[in-house]
């Protein structure tokens, strides 16, 4: 017995149709960029769309990692986040070794960035996980919600110019009355690069572990429940849904 089945063969669905759209477009915008000689602006241009989609895909936020954590024991996001952190901290080590060979002598140099740290540091971390929470993400999580079409998303990212706004019209005055006294700390400095290298690494080694034994935790005794797909048989070709994985 056969089942008569329509042939969706050379057929296009409506959202691959515009996503082919917006990529020619995009790919418009490069080839101009790169045709007038702002080789500088492809680049960026390419790194941006790359960055775009390896934080959506990921679904990479600070606000979920610390959320899943917290109440559901994952620990998908945060174990990314760390491994991550690691390979900065290496990178960083090999960047400002050659920078500054010798980090103990005088002041930190100014290729690290280097800030005090202090009550300033406390307020803002504190004001800025309120925020997260109120916002539902954090800056790279509400900029990609942005593109999936979160209203709320766009309002955080409006809250957040305004307060770049006035911290850049304020930041003065909240350097000399306060950030300008507390301690500068440089970890190079007081137990030189290995020793921060060292440090820094068994630290989020520590962390990681904390978050596989609270994942394992979390999880003992789960059993995942099985999921009957449907029949793919008469979905038409190309969707989008198998070019994105959703």
């Amino acid at each position: 017995m056969q089942i008569a089945t329509t042939s969706t063969k050379g057929k296009i669905d409506k959202n691959t149709f515009w996503a082919l759209v917006v990529s020619g477009v995009l790919l418009l915008i490069l080839g101009y960029t790169v045709y007038a000689g702002t080789h500088g602006e492809a680049v960026f241009w390419l790194a941006g769309i790359a960055f775009g989609i390896t934080v959506q895909r990921s679904r990479f936020c600070f606000t979920s990692a610390f959320r899943d954590f917290f109440l559901l024991g994952q620990t998908r996001i945060l174990k990314g986040m760390l491994v991550g952190l690691a390979v900065c901290t290496v990178g960083f080590v090999m960047v400002m070794s050659t920078v500054s060979p010798n980090p103990g002598f005088g002041a930190p140099p100014s290729d690290a960035n280097v800030l005090p740290v202090g009550l300033s540091t406390l307020i803002a971390g504190t004001l800025f996980g309120i925020g997260m929470v109120l916002a539902g993400g954090c800056v790279s999580g509400s900029l990609y919600r942005m593109g999936e079409g979160y209203v709320g998303s766009w309002l955080a990212i409006g809250g957040v110019m305004v307060g770049l706004f006035l911290l850049n019209n304020s930041w003065n005055w909240w350097w000399d009355n306060l950030i300008s006294s507390e301690p500068q700390i440089w970890m190079p400095a007081e137990i030189s690069y290995t020793g921060a290298l060292v440090l820094t690494t068994f630290l989020m080694a520590t962390l990681l572990y904390l978050a596989v034994w609270r994942e394992r935790r979390a999880t003992a005794g789960f059993v995942m429940p099985e999921i009957k797909r449907k029949s793919q048989e008469n979905n038409p070709a190309n969707t989008t849904s198998e070019i994105t994985g959703y």
